[in-house]
């Protein structure tokens, strides 16, 4: 009988410990953590490249951000037949023609200018003097500007030696408003052309067309970061069996950035080492 007791306690405890059990399954679990958001994909450097248009006469040019409200473009683009400047009537269209879309950044005036340059033949005295810098709205955040450095032309061939990429561009599509890279070109000498350029210009082997002005010459460091180098201001040679892009080098407007904010600048103004 005792036997019989204790087996029967032994089996009715253990059927506790299965109903205990079977509660405990039943309970609901702690939900597991949200997954993190995504972090969104950050935008090409060249989303800072846009169209700069003449709301007056339908002209187009092309200018890229360089501070949060500044953009960089050739005087010549500014020229539209009347001795001062209006700066309501043109407006900046950063990343125009490729997704993704950013509203229109309205001039508000100029930072600083080389001289006055009409449309047309430049003369060579007058080209390094074709650039501008421009007021524009404060610019979206997920747009970063571009750094600018002013380099010679050594000192390019040498970056390019050592891995850096050469990138020059504008809204020249012939028909389109949209951004194209010129493509296998780079800096030359102009000397090897049978021209010499006065200092402070640069001379490409890209094909450069009209629309393409104030356009960026760009050297891009081993790190992916862009660094402005030069603007487009017109071409060598129009005539010529083999004509030539001319750009005006940073040195020439960099200093007129030292009157922009310390927020406004880009923090990677450094060129990584090279090579």
């Amino acid at each position: 009988m005792r036997r019989w007791r204790s087996q029967l306690q032994r089996f009715a405890a253990a059927l506790a410990l299965l109903a205990l059990a079977a509660c405990a399954a039943r309970q609901p679990s702690t939900p597991p953590p949200a997954p993190p958001a995504p972090t969104p994909a950050a935008l090409p450097w060249t989303t800072a490249i846009g169209a700069l248009q003449n709301l007056s006469n339908n002209q187009t040019c092309t200018a890229t951000l360089i501070a949060q409200d500044v953009i960089v473009t050739a005087a010549h683009c500014l020229a539209d037949g009347t001795p001062q400047f209006g700066g309501r009537e043109f407006v900046f269209l950063p990343n125009e023609g490729t997704a993704p879309n950013f509203p229109p950044l309205r001039i508000l005036g100029i930072q600083a200018v080389g001289q006055s340059v009409q449309q047309g033949v430049i003369d060579g005295s007058q080209a390094s003097g074709d650039w501008a810098l421009l007021r524009v709205e404060t610019a979206p955040p997920a747009l970063h500007p571009v750094a600018v450095n002013a380099m010679r032309l050594d000192q390019i061939q040498a970056r390019l030696a050592a891995g850096d990429h050469f990138f020059s561009g504008g809204y020249g599509t012939p028909g389109l408003l949209q951004f194209t890279q010129h493509q296998n070109c780079q800096p030359v000498d102009p000397s090897g052309l049978g021209v010499y350029l006065d200092d402070g210009l640069i001379a490409t082997d890209c094909m450069v067309r009209p629309r393409d002005s104030g356009g960026p010459l760009v050297l891009v460091d081993i790190a992916g970061r862009p660094h402005l180098i030069a603007v487009i201001s017109g071409i060598g040679r129009p005539n010529s069996d083999h004509p030539f892009g001319v750009g005006v080098e940073a040195l020439h407007f960099q200093p007129y950035l030292k009157g922009v904010p310390i927020s406004f600048r880009d923090p990677a103004g450094t060129l990584a080492p090279a090579g």
